[in-house]
């Protein structure tokens, strides 16, 4: 999600751009809507439209448009997509905030301001007990002066498999840097915590999975109630998000204990410019299942000729911690993490303590 640079402008100089607030209508708007992305965001993929935001099993999505007083032109819109999420084995129906883009001409304070209004109405009309959000810089500067509540970040780990690539980069020298990724690439794999602890799989069964399946569902069961704030990921949910995706392939590769043929962990996946990007994961007890299911799939990992793996979260420092075990680095590349609720629900759930949260790719806009 993102506006661009936002300029300060009086509310009476704003007349002059914009002049009323609208609500998507799901249906009658789906084409001004694609035609105002492939305008402005040529990127944006148009199929999103029927799949994000029609067909959701947590519902449809909730919308608003900032549009030019004059010709009724579309100069922006904010999006909340629901997410069924359980905090405290209680079920919640919360919203991501995405979509949240603006024209050039019309990124400035006064109609972002209003669309992030308009988006807080989602819970104090009663539609959503929370809505929550990873804005970009600007959009989050914004949407903290509306009234979100900044409570952490979102953090990239990134794991270096392959040095080659690295190497060729900063040397110049494609000859050099083979021979030397070699050597490199030789350590990280002797050194790596995945190579010496491998045979504590040897009790499980690892495959790539086609389809989410009810194993999916039995797992969401069991290992739901030990997740203090989680959102919803069950078959249905996985099938949607994954699976109908119309425009990135994602892959999932489970874990299974041999002897009682219970699947114990998941993680999804997605490969992109030489990254293995860790999407989604689920484990069925940290303590004693994160260690098996992360050293079974960087192994899986190295077998797919990439050069890094990348892992998005925010939440708990414990899981945090379990990472950098595997070698893992930071990067500056993050996102702040911002909630809003009414008082009652914050502090009922103690929403603002990002050690419940568990949160990853999977629960963001896309």
């Amino acid at each position: 999600m993102g506006i661009g640079e936002v300029q300060k402008m009086t509310p009476e100089k704003m007349s002059n751009i914009s002049d009323r607030i609208a609500k998507i209508r799901i249906q009658d708007d789906e084409g001004e809507i694609i035609k105002f992305w492939s305008t402005h965001f040529p990127n944006w993929q148009k199929e999103k439209y029927s799949w994000f935001y029609k067909s959701n099993p947590a519902g449809t999505a909730l919308g608003w448009l900032a549009k030019n007083r004059v010709g009724e032109n579309l100069l922006g819109l904010a999006v909340v997509f629901p997410r069924t999420m359980w905090v405290d084995n209680e079920k919640l129906r919360a919203g991501v905030v995405g979509d949240f883009a603006f024209a050039k001409k019309a990124r400035i304070f006064w109609p972002a301001f209003r669309l992030q209004k308009c988006v807080l109405s989602s819970v104090k009309e009663g539609h959503l007990d929370f809505i929550y959000g990873l804005p970009n810089e600007n959009a989050d500067r914004l949407m903290v002066r509306t009234g979100y509540i900044r409570i952490g970040q979102c953090v990239r780990f990134v794991k270096k498999i392959r040095s080659y690539g690295y190497l060729r980069d900063r040397l110049q020298n494609n000859f050099v840097a083979r021979i030397l990724s070699y050597l490199v690439d030789t350590a990280i794999f002797l050194i790596a915590p995945e190579t010496w602890k491998s045979l504590m799989n040897r009790k499980s069964i690892f495959k790539t999975d086609t389809s989410f399946d009810a194993g999916f569902d039995r797992l969401w069961e069991k290992a739901s109630g030990q997740y203090s704030l989680i959102g919803e990921r069950n078959s249905t949910f996985l099938n949607w998000r994954f699976r109908q995706c119309p425009y990135i392939k994602f892959k999932v590769f489970t874990c299974t204990d041999k002897k009682t043929q219970e699947m114990y962990g998941y993680i999804v996946y997605r490969i992109s410019d030489g990254e293995l990007c860790i999407t989604d994961m689920l484990v069925l007890d940290i303590d004693k299942y994160f260690d098996r299911l992360m050293v079974a799939f960087l192994n899986h990992g190295r077998r797919l000729n990439v050069d890094s793996v990348v892992f998005h979260f925010c939440g708990s420092g414990k899981i945090k911690t379990k990472i950098m075990k595997y070698r893992f680095s930071v990067r500056k590349e993050y996102h702040n993490f911002v909630v809003y609720a009414n008082k009652d629900t914050l502090e009922k759930y103690d929403l603002t303590d990002l050690e419940k949260w568990y949160l990853m790719e999977a629960d963001n806009d896309i």
